[in-house]
């Protein structure tokens, strides 16, 4: 399955996308988040991307995936064909311009 994100898919932050036989794919936004550091404050914009397996209203095997834009395993992979993202993470502002890979065997 291939996915291009989108702002307004997210519900409080979250976005939650079905694949394969019983996979789920949560998108998580963590958009200009301050963390304070010994010099200055930081600035955190991240979308963390967890799959996990999906039987009846239980969940297992939950496991976060790399939001590394040119990174991909057999579960997921976030890609682009601007070769200035490659080594970036997916965020809220880059998300336009990726296409996020969900393999639907989830096979790791």
């Amino acid at each position: 399955m291939r996915l291009v994100l989108n702002s307004s898919d997210f519900v409080h932050n979250r976005y939650t996308v079905s694949f394969g036989d019983n996979m789920e794919a949560v998108f998580i936004m963590i958009a200009d988040e301050e963390f304070p550091g010994a010099n200055s404050i930081a600035k955190v914009n991240v979308i963390n991307i967890l799959v996990r397996q999906r039987n009846d209203s239980n969940y297992s095997n939950a496991t976060l995936q790399s939001p590394v834009i040119g990174l991909g395993n057999n579960i997921v992979g976030v890609m682009s064909s601007n070769p200035e993202l490659r080594g970036k993470v997916l965020n809220k502002d880059n998300m336009s311009e990726c296409v996020v890979l969900l393999y639907e065997d989830g096979a790791a």
